[in-house]
């Protein structure tokens, strides 16, 4: 799951470990999740 400043919260399917990982330790988070994660994975909006 990842919650966004907005306030809202999606659910990511099948995002590996490494990316996970590297998204916990990036300095941004949301330049990471825009180059490894935003139109990779499968998605929905659950909040």
């Amino acid at each position: 799951y990842i919650r966004f400043h907005s306030g809202s919260v999606y659910e990511y399917y099948d995002v590996p470990s490494s990316v996970y990982n590297g998204l916990m330790s990036a300095s941004s988070k949301g330049t990471y999740h825009a180059d490894f994660i935003k139109n990779r994975y499968r998605y929905r909006r659950v909040g």
